[in-house]
């Protein structure tokens, strides 16, 4: 198998490229995306890309082929991320599905074209690192996320907040600190955003600033069910390929110590949580 001069070279270097440079943007845009996020996806879905490339021929049918798995993983990436009726779930569930499926169609390429040059050689490396890869992240997931009742389905579906969540900030207000903290021994734990006024506003506007701004941002804030005189609550839902754990953001009404362990105590701020 020739490699050079043919369209799968050029398609190697483009797919690399356009894969960084929009994981890059996307980074960008969602402030406070996690980097060991962005990391995985950009090994996974390379990986993926480049070792069905190496299965491939030089013909015209193998290119249109290839510019098919192109448009899908874009596809798969917008309904993933870019969905407009929720919260986008982790990085990691579109790099998963482009390497599962990569994968899938690594072997069923090898199984009928065989293993007849290095080129075929590197598509079985690559089947083998997406395997280890997309079977590895759930439970290296579960392990540093159990969920309370111990059932292994719980915690694959949990997921953190990022800053971007809670951005824009409201007017005459900034945040101050940002930080996870665990209640319990177990579970993901909750965000949390703490807000102080930049224009020494009393505490309590800064509570009736909050609680307007996200619910017109989205969020149904309402007094808790449970704790309604300490915290007003909403939940949005978090879906892309599936269905994740809604987010529940929680603005805390009074000063001082909660129910919540752990949680901030800076005079005249605000602690906002999203679990």
């Amino acid at each position: 198998m020739r490699w050079a001069g043919d369209w799968r070279r050029g398609a190697g270097v483009a797919t690399v490229g356009l894969v960084w440079a929009g994981l890059i943007a996307y980074g960008r845009g969602r402030a406070g995306l996690p980097g060991l996020s962005l990391a995985f996806a950009g090994f996974v879905v390379p990986a993926a890309l480049l070792g069905l490339l190496c299965m491939l021929r030089r013909t015209g049918r193998d290119a249109a082929g290839y510019g098919l798995a192109l448009l899908v993983t874009a596809g798969l990436f917008v309904r993933s991320q870019l969905r407009a009726d929720a919260l986008a779930p982790p990085l990691e569930e579109w790099a998963i599905a482009v390497g599962g499926l990569g994968g899938i169609a690594i072997v069923a390429l090898l199984l009928t074209r065989g293993v007849k040059a290095p080129p075929q050689k590197g598509a079985m490396l690559a089947a083998s690192l997406l395997t280890l890869s997309c079977l590895c992240a759930p439970f290296t997931k579960y392990s540093r996320d159990e969920p309370s009742d111990d059932r292994l389905p719980g915690a694959l579906f949990e997921s953190g907040a990022i800053l971007n969540e809670v951005l824009p900030v409201p007017p005459e207000l900034r945040i101050v600190l940002v930080d996870q903290i665990h209640p319990g021994a177990h579970g993901y734990g909750h965000d949390v955003f703490v807000f102080a006024g930049t224009a020494g506003a009393p505490r309590d506007r800064l509570v009736e600033q909050l609680t307007a701004h996200y619910t017109a941002q989205g969020w149904p804030l309402a007094p808790d069910p449970d704790t309604p005189r300490t915290f007003r609550t909403g939940c949005r839902p978090v879906r892309g390929l599936v269905s994740w754990d809604d987010h529940c953001l929680m603005i805390q009404l009074v000063e001082g110590r909660t129910i919540i362990n752990g949680a901030p105590e800076l005079p005249g701020t605000v602690n906002v949580f999203i679990a």
